[in-house]
Order: structure tokens, then C-alpha cells, then sequence
């Protein structure tokens, strides 16, 4: 006797009536409040390994078209969306035998233009370059990830998967019995999300993509402006990398201002990007443009759907977090302070 399958024993005597709905169908319908459990069965009755993602995806597509607008940064579930993009474009990725690069989608889209030879690569040539000359990304997860940013505020995501799938040069770099995109079965309904997806709009900020690198969340960035003065008196840490905030010079410009929080961190200061920055780079960078204003970009330290800027009144990002451990010190402070030429 077959094993019994736990989900479709759960299902068993509820009132309600089961149907094969094609998945543009599905993300077009109008539910109701609340919305039904929407379960996917493959043929055989049970959710694949492969199917999973293409279920969850199905959610999430739902999810964003439940706010009605235009898809921005703020939207809670972007990242979601995005993650479930990259699942299916990992999934089944090979990676090369000879070589000590580590292979992501990024370099399988980088390749296209190589190989593809439909002759209609223009949308996904300009992308690539586009991405290419960010300086803002440092990985090839980072640009990956940006490209696919990219191609969501285009409407062209549909485009750019089918281009892979008419590239065998490049589709042979995934495992036929692993990959969602070498499987007859479940590539379609997904390339039908991708169609549902390229009919709604996202309003998505580009210049805000260095997290990227790590992270699908994108922090709130604003850009704090600075007349040429004494003392801005900010006391910074240098973290990986990063310049966060750690406190303020009591009576300084910057402690006046009530501008930017404990936790933010220094983005570029007048379009000199401190990312990668070594102890005292922001030192350096502010000496140089003494007597001038100053245009400083800030990340800020809350989530995007949170208002305050306290750090009493909400829950830091994890990076922020990880600026101020409890029991240790800090180990490196800068006090900037900068004389009137």
C-alpha cells in the first residue's frame, strides 16, 4: 500500500472543490477577504522539491498585487519576491571544475550576448552594461541581484529568462534533473509569473543598491546637507567596511541639526563613496573639502516600513545591530571636526 500523503489526508472531507487553474489565472483573480489556502499539486499528488519555489512564488506574486500601487523599496514583501527569483536561478547551477571562481547567475546573464544569437539583445545588452559599470557592487551576487532590480523596473524580466532558455551554451550550466529551468513541467507556469509580473509597475530606487552585496533588504537612504561650519562632531566606527554613526559631540553642527541617528552610517559624502573604508578614510575625505558645504549620503539605521528614526522606538537593521554590541567597546572612534577656512 502507497505511503499516504499528509497534506492531501489533511485535505480530505473539507468542503470546498478542487480545480486545475493555470497560474496567470490564478495571480489575475479578484479574492476575496480573507483570501482561500491556494495549494499546488503536481500530478503525481504531492509538492516536488521543484514545485516548491514555483508555489511560494505563486504567493508571493499575490501578496504584491494586494497593496493595488506601484511596488517600491518599502514594499514588505519585495524581498521575498526577489529571494525566489534567485532560488530558481541558483537551483541546479553547476559549479565549473577548474576554476576557483564561484559561479552565480550574475555570470550566466553576462554570458548571453556571447551566445545568444536571435539578434534581439539590445534591452538585455544595455543592462548588463548598466550593471558592469556600478561601482556601487563589489560581488557577483551584488550585480546579479541589481540586474535583476533592473530588470523588474523595466518590465523586461520575461525577456531576459527567455533568452537563457534559448542559449544552450549557457542552460547547459545547470543540472537537468535539479534545474526548474530545464523542466519542461515547471518552467511555464513560472515564465507565466514572470509574464504577471512584467504587467505590474515597480518604482524601485537604483542608487540605493550597496547592501545588495549582502543583503535583499534595502535601508532607507537620505542624503543630510551640511553648511561649512566649526565642529560637525560625529563620532564614527569603522565596521567592515562600513562608517557607521556611534555618537554625537554634544553642541556640534550634527548633534543641532537632529538629522541623522546613533546606527546610520556614512554612504558617500559629496559623491565620494566610503564603502570599503579603512580607519580614518572619512577623516581624509571630509579634510579635503574643508570651507565647503557638504552633501552627505545616510543610510539609516531602521527598517523601511518603521518612522522613527529613535533607537528606543524600533528595531534596528542587522547591521546597525552588530555596531552596538553590548558587553564590548568600541574599537575604533573618529571624532571629525572641522575648522572654518
Amino acid at each position: 500500500m502507497a505511503p499516504r500523503d499528509p497534506l492531501l489526508s489533511s485535505l480530505r472531507g473539507r468542503p470546498h472543490s478542487c480545480r486545475r487553474v493555470p497560474v496567470t489565472e490564478l495571480c489575475l483573480m479578484r479574492w476575496p477577504e480573507p483570501r482561500p489556502c491556494v495549494v499546488l499539486l503536481s500530478d503525481t499528488g504531492t509538492i516536488t522539491d521543484m514545485l516548491l519555489p514555483v508555489c511560494v512564488a505563486v504567493v508571493c506574486v499575490l501578496n504584491l498585487q494586494s497593496g493595488g500601487d506601484a511596488v517600491t523599496d518599502s514594499n514588505p514583501h519585495l524581498p521575498s519576491c526577489c529571494e525566489l527569483l534567485e532560488l530558481v536561478l541558483r537551483k541546479g547551477l553547476q559549479q565549473p571544475v577548474l576554476s576557483l571562481v564561484h559561479r552565480d547567475y550574475w555570470h550566466c546573464f553576462q554570458q548571453l550576448p556571447h551566445h545568444d544569437t536571435c539578434g534581439r539583445l539590445s534591452a538585455l545588452s544595455l543592462a548588463i552594461e548598466q550593471t558592469r559599470a556600478c561601482r556601487k557592487l563589489l560581488s557577483a551576487q551584488g550585480r546579479g541581484r541589481y540586474f535583476l532590480r533592473l530588470a523588474l523596473s523595466r518590465r523586461t524580466l520575461p525577456q531576459f529568462f527567455t533568452h537563457l532558455l534559448h542559449t544552450p551554451r549557457v542552460l547547459e550550466w545547470y543540472v537537468p534533473v535539479l534545474s526548474i529551468l530545464r523542466n519542461e513541467e515547471f518552467v511555464e507556469p513560472f515564465m507565466s509569473l514572470l509574464l504577471v509580473l512584467s504587467n505590474m509597475e515597480f518604482t524601485l530606487n537604483m542608487e540605493n543598491c550597496r547592501f545588495l552585496d549582502e543583503s535583499w533588504l534595502i535601508p532607507v537612504c537620505e542624503v543630510y546637507e551640511a553648511v561649512p561650519c566649526r565642529q560637525v562632531g560625529m563620532v564614527l566606527r569603522y565596521l567592515s567596511g562600513r562608517v557607521f554613526i556611534l555618537d554625537f559631540i554634544p553642541g556640534s553642527q550634527a548633534h543641532a541639526d537632529k538629522f541623522i541617528s546613533p546606527g546610520d552610517i556614512i554612504d558617500e559624502i559629496n559623491g565620494t563613496s566610503l564603502r570599503n573604508s579603512k580607519n580614518g578614510q572619512a577623516g581624509v575625505v571630509l579634510s579635503r573639502l574643508r570651507g565647503r558645504p557638504l552633501s552627505i549620503h545616510v543610510l539609516r539605521w531602521r527598517a523601511p516600513h518603521q518612522t522613527s528614526a529613535n533607537l528606543e522606538d524600533g528595531e534596528p537593521t542587522p547591521a546597525a545591530r552588530s555596531c552596538f554590541p553590548q558587553t564590548a567597546e568600541p574599537r575604533t572612534k573618529a571624532a571629525i571636526v572641522l575648522p572654518v577656512s
